[in-house]
């Protein structure tokens, strides 16, 4: 009897040692519970960002050119009367003096200019040189003697107006440069292969000045 009234006696003091472990233990195992389960809860927290790159800007739209002022109309004066035209020079001066290249002429695309005039009219202004058909003659022949058979004078560019005597037989018997085309062998060809062409199948005019002037372009 004295045994169980010795332990009746600790056993409160022994449940209540045993409820405080038991809590104690509890106590200690929530807090290494939580203590292992924080990093999993910081690690879940960590996110991954994409950072993208943001659209351009709207393109600028440009302003309307501001529209054109209208311009009230100017009266426009009436010509006046033209003056008088000056005097032609005369016929020795002017024959020859625009002899060129031009499909008109007949001459073909060879780079040497000599030019006739299409229906007999000359070269005088208006066409009224009564000697015009025979300087288209003229310069035709010239032009295709010296393309044919002197074809060494075309060899450089150059512009020369010459002087020419024709005989009543056709035959040009003298003939001159004006200045010079700056190369004087091609001077002295020119010269000599004027003077020695075939007569021509025409006698010039008994009244026809002379002597006859004529301009001879070469282009390369």
């Amino acid at each position: 009897m004295k045994k169980k009234r010795h332990y009746r006696r600790y056993l409160p003091a022994a449940v209540a040692a045993t409820f405080i472990a038991v809590v104690g233990l509890g106590v200690v195992y929530l807090i290494k519970s939580y203590m292992l389960a924080e990093p999993m809860k910081l690690k879940r927290a960590v996110q991954t960002i994409s950072l993208l790159t943001p659209p351009p800007p709207p393109p600028r739209l440009e302003e309307p050119p501001p529209e054109p002022e209208m311009q009230e109309p100017t009266d426009i004066p009436e010509p006046e009367a033209m003056e008088d035209l000056p005097d032609m020079p005369g016929e020795d001066e002017l024959v020859g003096e625009a002899l060129g290249l031009d499909a008109e002429g007949g001459a073909g695309s060879d780079g040497f200019g000599l030019i006739g005039r299409k229906g007999g009219r000359g070269l005088l202004a208006g066409g009224h040189n009564p000697f015009g058909w025979f300087t288209d003659q003229l310069v035709m022949d010239i032009h295709t003697y010296l393309f044919e058979e002197k074809k060494e004078v075309l060899k450089k560019n150059y512009v020369v107006a010459v002087r020419l005597w024709v005989a009543q037989n056709g035959s040009i018997t003298r003939a001159e440069l004006e200045g010079s085309t700056g190369h004087p062998s091609i001077d002295d060809s020119i010269i000599s292969a004027i003077e020695s062409m075939p007569g021509l199948a025409q006698a010039p005019p008994l009244e026809m000045p002379q002597p006859i002037r004529i301009k001879i372009t070469s282009r390369l």
